[in-house]
């Protein structure tokens, strides 16, 4: 886990809203986990302004918090997720009561959300010493040894002290366990604040260009026992259905509806010239209800050993009543079959091949790394996600982020954003990047496809 993850947004835009200037997007860490994720998981504080809180709109979540004490601070408490609001009020909710005191820190887990595939556990933690405290979470086997998640992380940053926050712990090829283990390392986020001039979750905020050490305060953890009613929880279906996108097929595998969210599995078929990196689409039922990817969370995952494979997720039709849906797809990315690594000159700021809409604008030596920046597209998923030397050695980015204010201070424009990514110890004076997609699809109408869920 990124020793600190923090606010994202603007990463997609969503209807009749409008974004907030400045940063969007920060990720800085010494590592990171190894999963197979193709867009990780996000911080959700950010998204919590576009998001209108279900407990003052649904008269049905009203209802049901009023009913059942402690949920309607849950219903606030989840306003990241509509498939997580659904659940609450369906009071599709298991109730813990699990506490630990070191010193004067306290942390209590109180409710968990667990289906088929996903968990969201939520906790608060008070102290009367430190007003500020943060939780890095992590987990393990029931065991305490190694789990296969596709992603994890927490859904918040900044939660002040005695108010609900929320860890997510997501699975894709496995299913969840009947338990798992969950560490939560604590550090005093005023201490931080008081070391920075800018505080990187401030709008606008120049990123720091060190990643940052907490110094942990203490250490909880615990032992989630999941009941089984809830794990079995999913719904399959298997509509193996071809859809012609850009000139490229794919075939609709399955659609699995689990009660915190919808994923659609897609394949390439084996004579398509590109792999299909990113997908835009919603999806509406018999209904009339509209289903969305995830403004935050996880997004997709897929398998470096089936790159022809890929899964996206959307807001969860599990509580509703449909018997069939049609799936619009909006836009695509892709990456040729054939793309080769690009070849960057640091010295000289030079690049070639980029991937469509991005531009290298600064290179910079800051002590014995490399900082890259590029400009492009808000709308498209992060240009680089590796690199390799001249020896064909594959490396991960550690650091990066997002803005749309540059280095310089200059503005990126509407519509752009700046992606900066370091290389650590770089010796040399080239580097050849590995392209998360070469070219971008946009439809000139949706590409409509019909599921049938009977």
């Amino acid at each position: 886990m990124d020793r600190r993850t923090e606010y994202e947004s603007l990463l997609r835009e969503l209807d009749g809203l409008e974004a907030p200037e400045g940063s969007v997007r920060r990720a800085v860490g010494r590592r990171r986990r190894t999963v197979w994720l193709l867009r990780p998981l996000a911080s959700a504080a950010a998204v919590f302004a576009l998001f209108v809180l279900l407990v003052n709109v649904s008269a049905p979540v009203a209802v049901a918090c009023s009913r059942i004490p402690g949920l309607r601070e849950l219903a606030e408490a989840v306003t990241f997720s509509r498939s997580l609001g659904d659940a609450v009020e369906n009071n599709y909710v298991q109730r813990v009561d699990l506490s630990q005191t070191a010193g004067d820190i306290t942390v209590t887990v109180e409710y968990l959300i667990v289906d088929q595939k996903n968990v969201t556990v939520f906790y608060r933690i008070r102290s009367d010493r430190y007003p500020y405290l943060e939780a890095e979470p992590e987990f393990a086997a029931a065991d305490g040894g190694h789990l296969q998640p596709s992603a994890w992380g927490p859904n918040d940053w900044g939660t002040p002290n005695g108010e609900l926050r929320s860890a997510t712990l997501g699975f894709a090829r496995n299913d969840v366990p009947s338990s798992v283990r969950m560490r939560l390392k604590l550090w005093d986020a005023g201490a931080r604040e008081a070391v920075t001039e800018a505080p990187a979750s401030e709008v606008g905020a120049a990123p720091a260009e060190e990643p940052w050490e907490p110094d942990y305060l203490a250490q909880f953890e615990f032992l989630l026992e999941f009941d089984p009613y809830y794990t079995a929880q999913g719904r399959h279906y298997a509509p193996d259905t071809l859809v012609a996108l850009d000139g490229q097929t794919l075939r609709l595998k399955n659609v699995d509806i689990y009660p915190t969210y919808l994923c659609l599995t897609l394949e390439g078929e084996p004579d398509n010239t590109a792999w299909l990196e990113d997908l835009d689409f919603y999806l509406v039922s018999d209904r009339g209800e509209r289903f969305d990817p995830p403004a935050g969370g996880i997004i997709s995952s897929g398998s470096p050993d089936t790159p022809e494979m890929i899964t996206y997720r959307a807001d969860s039709a599990f509580f509703y009543d449909a018997e069939s849906f049609t799936l619009f797809i909006t836009g695509a990315e892709w990456l040729d079959k054939t793309a080769d690594a690009v070849h960057a000159g640091l010295s000289a700021c030079t690049a070639d091949r980029l991937p469509e809409g991005v531009t290298l604008t600064e290179t910079s030596r800051v002590g014995a790394d490399w900082r890259l920046t590029m400009l492009k597209s808000q709308a498209d998923a992060q240009a680089f996600m590796k690199y390799r030397d001249d020896a064909g050695q594959e490396y991960e980015f550690d650091t990066w982020y997002s803005s749309t204010v540059g280095p310089d201070g200059e503005a990126a424009g509407e519509g752009m954003i700046f992606e900066t990514v370091w290389l650590r110890n770089w010796p040399g004076d080239e580097v050849w990047l590995i392209p998360r997609y070469t070219g971008r699809w946009m439809a000139d109408e949706p590409v409509r496809l019909a599921i049938d869920l009977n």
